[in-house]
């Protein structure tokens, strides 16, 4: 929990909340992580070039380290990456 709510993430369901609400929203599927190797596999078993743009790495990386940074502060919000 942070000053301004907090944000939990379960199996199929977001919750947020904010000034003492919980708004929930669900998930059917969290797969794209699974979409994503499966597609980097393939182009490794069979050939060819994985096309996201190294763009699209930077901001997984940013993510990354947002989620890091956040977990040794003991869960405060990391201020935006401008990479």
């Amino acid at each position: 929990m942070c000053e301004r709510g907090a944000l939990r993430v379960l199996r199929g369901l977001v919750e947020i909340t904010r000034d003492g609400h919980t708004n929930a929203i669900e998930c059917p599927k969290f797969d794209g992580v699974e979409r994503e190797l499966a597609a980097f596999a393939q182009v490794i078993r069979h050939g060819g070039t994985h096309f996201n743009p190294p763009e699209e790495a930077l901001c997984d990386l940013a993510v990354l380290h947002a989620m890091l940074e956040s977990g040794r502060s003991g869960g405060a919000v990391s201020p935006r990456c401008d990479w």
